[in-house]
């Protein structure tokens, strides 16, 4: 901790009196030559001093704004309502409704589409979920092998028949996504898949000569 003076200290306690804490900081390093920040000078006033007692500044003890405060009978704006919200029609719409059931609460089966335009399936409880996809892909083919994922052919993640998915590697994602090689073609996204592969193919026996 920096020491301060005691000439310093009475400067602080003589002048602080309504002056705002920013102010006090500017003619204290004037007045000694110093380079002390906002924080260091105000530590100072409230350890030497009851605060420079402007509104604003909360000290112990202290009514800041007895104007404003809130007056014994008076009617709180909100009674009546729950929370902020209570009185707002654009935060109203995207309360919980009642009758709406938490995802927690559906049954094992129920079908919903998130956010993230997937459609999920409760596979257990109390809220254990799956894409519904993955369950049509595993169901045909068996456990989706490790770095692996499957995916929409046509890029549309409503189309959930066989036929539209497929299975790639993550190497053959991250290859598809940085090339833009997805397409709403089908066909063409089968085609990116597979130069994908043989350009992973080509890089790695590239890496396995220079070793």
């Amino acid at each position: 901790m920096k020491k301060y003076t005691d000439e310093q200290i009475a400067f602080i306690c003589d002048n602080i009196k309504g002056v705002p804490l920013k102010k006090m900081t500017e003619m204290f390093n004037e007045r000694f030559g110093t380079s002390y920040g906002d924080s260091a000078i105000n530590s100072r006033v409230y350890r030497y001093t009851s605060g420079n007692g402007l509104v604003g500044v909360i000290n112990k003890g202290q009514r800041v704004s007895p104007s404003t405060e809130f007056k014994k009978g008076c009617t709180p704006w909100n009674k009546g309502t729950v929370g902020v919200c209570g009185i707002q029609e654009n935060c109203r719409a995207t309360q919980f409704k009642k009758g709406n059931m938490p995802y927690a609460t559906l049954p094992v089966g129920s079908e919903i589409i998130r956010k993230d335009g997937y459609k999920w399936v409760k596979v257990k409880a109390p809220n254990v979920w799956k894409q519904k996809h993955v369950i049509i892909w595993e169901a045909a083919h068996g456990s989706i092998p490790e770095k692996h994922c499957v995916v929409f052919k046509n890029q549309d993640k409503t189309d959930i028949r066989l036929e539209n998915l497929m299975l790639i590697t993550r190497g053959q994602l991250g290859v598809m996504n940085r090339r833009g090689w997805f397409s709403k073609n089908a066909q063409l996204t089968v085609v990116g898949a597979n130069v994908a592969q043989l350009k992973i193919k080509i890089t790695e026996k590239s890496k396995s000569k220079c070793t």
